[in-house]
């Protein structure tokens, strides 16, 4: 993992491993991975299980995807009844190839956590919060939604969908929301800032075209949210690649001695646009031609914004070292970076001709286990959504609730009792990635299947609470199986019919169109906010 946080100490015969340097194991750099537990060859180390007792267990071995960041990392799940005892990492994981994180190794507890787990549905009367049946929560769900279309128009109901849930449950929710009228969204959707330069709205590149890349740059990289990426780009450069971090000032980072350079700015596009100053002034050289003609696009290019950067030296290096390398690659997370920021790095893409061919382009990590899954149904819009809403279905999000008070009725199916569900007319049991059959598609496109690992003691998983609910607005679903959906998504969507479990849907993407774009002054690093509760309860 590139960290160290073991090491041998003593000598000979009396020769230990132990934390580096006989400290304490959270003075080291451990980041809780879990991959020492994996490699141990004498089982002397192992993990604390969610047990109260820690005794040997037979357990069931289940092929499950990590459902929490959008590297789509395989794992095993190991399950004793209806307890969950330990995850993982799958020897031949695509991705991953045996490598977890914290998240995916320790992540499955955080579904199983007792605390405020909701198991029955729930109404709010006069303020007071009570059990309830399916039917009654379903029914009030159903009544108040289509009461609020009749009152304000069905632009006033609106569906949000969390990008943790399967590809098929997600199809559904849409499903629910288009008979309905309704709008659909998630929460943890972001404008794409590689849209209006690239006409793409996916990382055009794989991961694995990173091994066989000269000149990586690392832009808006925080390794906290994508242990496995930062493995990755260590393994780039064992394997002869240059990689150059470029962050703003607060976003140091931990375990990338690998890199052959880092960059800390100030927190504004300035260096990328003296990056992408340098690259269209050679680009003008090479071509005698002026740097909007040298785009794909020529009029609709616009390079105004970064006429007037000074050019440092540091970012003269960068960009010569970026242009002159014959293959060459951009990653960056898209829920980190200003979508501002996300602009520039296609136009220094674009500028560069880095871009478009396998080796040669960028990987855009998205937020969560199937944001692209959500792209790919067409589920693209975000909290802008909410504007006119006066009642919303949240299925597996949790957003700030201020961010819902002109709301007038509110359902929220969840694994818990979140602060948005309290806030709720209406509760209803959601499931985990751990209760979850069906696919996600991960941030390079490639398409996965997971299996359900326990059965939820909530009874409904959450395609089944979707189904019921059209039951209950009398627009009834003919699914009664998960196939059933997939039976249906196949004859409906080309991509999922032609779509092949493990492979990259659409391989690399060719731009559709390639339009440098004026880049406003904003931010840098524009964290947006974490909607997974689940996540929280991991952090």
């Amino acid at each position: 993992m590139g960290v160290g946080a073991l090491g041998y100490v003593g000598r000979g015969f009396d020769t230990v491993v132990l934390p580096a340097l006989g400290r304490p194991l959270e003075e080291t750099g451990c980041i809780s991975c879990g991959q020492c537990v994996s490699v141990c060859p004498t089982g002397a180390l192992q993990e604390h299980l969610p047990m109260k007792k820690q005794i040997p267990l037979e357990t069931e071995e289940t092929d499950t995807i990590c459902g929490f960041c959008s590297m789509g990392c395989a794992q095993k799940t190991m399950t004793h009844g209806s307890l969950a005892v330990k995850a993982i990492p799958d020897p031949g994981g695509p991705v991953n190839a045996g490598v977890l994180c914290v998240n995916g190794r320790f992540g499955f507890s955080s579904a199983c956590r007792e605390e405020e787990r909701i198991s029955v549905p729930m109404l709010k009367v006069n303020g007071t919060v009570t059990g309830a049946s399916y039917h009654d929560a379903l029914v009030m769900t159903a009544k108040s939604m289509q009461s609020a279309a009749r009152r304000y128009g069905s632009d006033a109901v609106a569906v949000a969908v969390s990008a943790r849930f399967t590809t098929e449950e997600a199809y559904l929710a849409k499903k629910l929301a288009d008979q309905l009228g309704a709008k659909i969204f998630s929460f943890s959707n972001r404008v794409c800032g590689l849209e209006p330069v690239l006409g793409l709205n996916a990382s055009p590149n794989t991961m694995d075209e990173l091994m066989g890349t000269e000149v990586i740059l690392a832009v808006g990289f925080d390794a906290q949210a994508n242990q496995v990426m930062r493995v990755k780009l260590m393994q780039a450069a064992k394997a002869g690649a240059q990689v150059v971090l470029i962050n703003p000032v607060g976003y140091e980072q931990e375990h990338m001695e690998f890199a052959a350079k880092a960059v800390y700015t100030d927190n504004n596009p300035g260096f990328l646009k003296q990056v992408a100053k340098v690259l269209a002034e050679t680009k003008t050289a090479a071509s005698g031609k002026s740097p909007a003609q040298s785009a794909a696009e020529a009029d609709a290019a616009d390079l105004s914004s970064v006429a007037d950067a000074t050019v440092s030296d540091e970012a003269a290096e960068i960009a010569a070292l970026y242009q002159n390398a014959k293959k060459a690659m951009i990653v960056f997370q898209q829920h980190v970076v200003s979508v501002s920021c996300a602009e520039l790095i296609a136009d220094i893409a674009v500028l560069s001709g880095h871009i478009g061919s396998p080796r040669d382009g960028i990987v855009m990590l998205k937020p969560k286990n199937n944001s692209q899954g959500l792209v790919q149904l067409g589920i693209t819009a975000g909290a802008e959504c909410l504007e006119g809403v006066k009642a919303l279905l949240v299925l597996g999000e949790n957003p700030d609730p201020e961010m819902v008070k002109n709301v007038e009725f509110l359902a929220v199916c969840d694994t818990h009792l979140t602060s948005l569900a309290r806030e709720a007319d209406v509760i209803l049991p959601g499931t985990a990635p751990i209760h979850a059959e069906g696919s996600y598609i991960n941030t390079e496109r490639r398409f996965q299947m997971t299996h359900a690992a326990l059965e939820p003691e909530a009874g409904f998983r959450n395609w089944q609470v979707i189904c019921e609910l059209a039951e209950a607005l009398e627009m009834p679903f003919s699914c009664d199986a998960e196939d059933d959906i997939e039976r249906e998504m196949a004859d409906s969507l080309t991509w999922y019919r032609e779509a092949s479990e493990g492979e990259v849907i659409g391989g690399v993407l060719k731009p559709v169109k390639q339009v440098l774009t004026a880049v406003k002054d904003d931010v840098f690093a524009e964290p947006s906010a974490n909607t997974d509760y689940l996540m929280d309860i991991i952090k």
